[in-house]
């Protein structure tokens, strides 16, 4: 076929979208990208997240945001003059943080669009309480200046920025988690240890070692309504660690309301930049992160077993990504 090139106004424009000059059948699909794309208006790439709608970046963050809420709401009743000062710090050092590696970096200034709030709410609901204001500046220059901004910012990273901060702080101040205290900064009365066995009180109020689990429930149901999160990623991480826990004779029960795992489950692993793209990935990834957690839970005994789980589940991301594809329609 003769080749013919684009001799109208949009030769500029669909010579930068398809790369080169087009033969006269590419011709055609090039103006139907027209159609739908203004000519005056650039065709746009971004990075993760992908969000294919008219709901922003932005937009999606306030859900996760809005559902993090009920348990905001725990810890200001039960903790407010305690809890606000380290609320305040987190969120302060992560924009912070985040501005100085726009600048250094030399990118736009994207905090407007929540995310930073999100890893701030996430780390600190996976602190103890007995954390300093430069402990929560040390580990958040390690999450978000480091793990984030140095990587390229918003999608550019594989490993959760929250997970990381947290990850510097038992390296380098283990005697925060000597106590194995509550994370979240919520510290109820010291429980009965016969009560603390039961799922009912850790559900309602939690244990002198675990969250009160039932606003992170609530939370994760408004995620599934709002379709802000696939289903694959939590239920597979949770029903690994029961069917291993019940294995090596435990209460799956107690294993899945104690700690963080609910709130890694539905906050933590289905954040986009670090997770695969697929539902079988996913489910792979998840599986991953459940199966390291409870085994670290069991041998290492490590109050943290969740950031073995987490670290080493998103080290796999690209591979699962590369080689389970999403199919074409086409």
């Amino acid at each position: 076929m003769e080749k013919k090139t684009i001799t109208n106004k949009t030769k500029p424009e669909v010579t930068r979208f398809l790369g080169r000059e087009k033969t006269e059948g590419n011709r055609k699909i090039a103006q139907k990208v027209f159609k739908i794309v203004k000519k005056e208006e650039p065709f746009l790439v971004t990075q993760a997240p992908f969000v294919r709608s008219v709901n922003t970046v932005s937009r999606k963050m306030g859900v996760f945001i809005l559902a993090l809420s009920p348990l905001l709401g725990v810890a200001f009743f039960e903790r407010g003059s305690l809890f606000l000062p380290q609320l305040g710090h987190a969120v302060l050092a992560a924009f912070v943080f985040e501005i100085v590696g726009s600048i250094i970096f030399k990118r736009p200034l994207r905090f407007w669009n929540g995310n930073v709030i999100l890893l701030a709410l996430a780390f600190l609901f996976l602190i103890p309480q007995q954390v300093t204001w430069w402990g929560i500046w040390f580990a958040l220059f390690f999450g978000i200046f480091l793990g984030r901004e140095s990587l390229g910012g918003l999608g550019k990273y594989r490993l959760h920025p929250s997970i990381l901060a947290l990850l510097s702080l038992t390296i380098f101040f283990p005697e925060f988690f000597l106590r194995f205290s509550t994370p979240m900064n919520l510290m109820y009365p010291a429980i009965p240890q016969e009560l603390s066995i039961n799922p009912s009180v850790l559900f309602f109020k939690g244990s002198e070692y675990a969250l009160p689990q039932w606003p992170i429930c609530v939370g994760a149901l408004y995620l599934l309504a709002k379709k802000a999160i696939r289903w694959q990623t939590p239920f597979v991480y949770l029903a690994s660690i029961a069917v291993l826990s019940f294995v090596l004779g435990k209460n799956p029960l107690v294993e899945i309301l104690s700690g963080s795992i609910l709130l890694v489950a539905f906050f933590v692993l289905t954040e986009w930049s670090s997770s695969p793209l697929t539902g079988k990935a996913q489910a792979l990834y998840a599986l991953i992160a459940g199966v390291i957690t409870e085994v670290s839970r069991t041998w290492v005994g490590s109050p943290e077993a969740v950031i073995l789980g987490v670290l080493a589940a998103q080290m796999f991301t690209p591979v699962l990504d590369r080689y389970i594809r999403i199919r074409s329609r086409a």
